[in-house]
């Protein structure tokens, strides 16, 4: 994601994740004994937290975005939840990564630098600061997805319990999983 806004790339790559989710939950519905664990597996590692959009975003609502992201032309007038998503899997996406390899580091801004690459929706090496990796080595309430939702909202300019609202349709207790 740009600092201006996802790319048609990143809102096509949004568009088949909750397109991959709706087929799930149609699949679960018809045959409560369905699993798709790989299929499942492979949503989450390239869009983690969509497991929780699986779980928690009403139908309608998930209807109703498919249709906005199929609609979309112009990446720089998509609405506020639009940008939120994709700013939310990215964050995600590179915090478990930049997690895993700053873990234990003596100097992790270092480690992190030496091998960072953004992806079109993932924060740039820059914003992986001291302060940023300190945050995400020891994540507010200890929850990674905390810490993320606190970056978009900065990023966003928006309250936390907003972009969580925007991102999962609905905003739930931090106790929650």
């Amino acid at each position: 994601m740009s600092r201006h806004g996802p790319t048609n790339a990143c809102i096509a790559e949004l568009r088949a994740a909750y397109e991959t989710v709706r087929r799930l939950r149609a699949a679960q519905l018809a045959d409560p004994a369905f699993e798709a664990t790989a299929e499942i597996q492979a949503l989450a590692s390239k869009h983690p937290g969509m497991l929780r959009v699986l779980e928690r975003l009403p139908p309608g609502e998930l209807d109703r975005r498919i249709d906005e992201l199929r609609a979309i032309r112009d990446p720089s007038t998509s609405p506020p939840w639009m940008r939120c998503a994709v700013s939310f899997h990215g964050w995600m996406r590179a915090s478990l990564r930049v997690r895993s390899t700053a873990r234990g580091a003596l100097e992790p801004v270092v480690v992190v630098a030496k091998g960072y690459v953004a992806g079109p929706d993932e924060p740039s090496l820059e914003e992986w600061n001291s302060e940023a990796l300190s945050a995400l080595l020891a994540p507010p309430e200890g929850r990674m997805t905390t810490f993320v939702l606190g970056r978009v909202a900065a990023e966003q300019g928006l309250p936390t319990e907003e972009v969580e609202r925007l991102v999962f349709g609905v905003a739930h207790s931090r106790g929650a999983t």
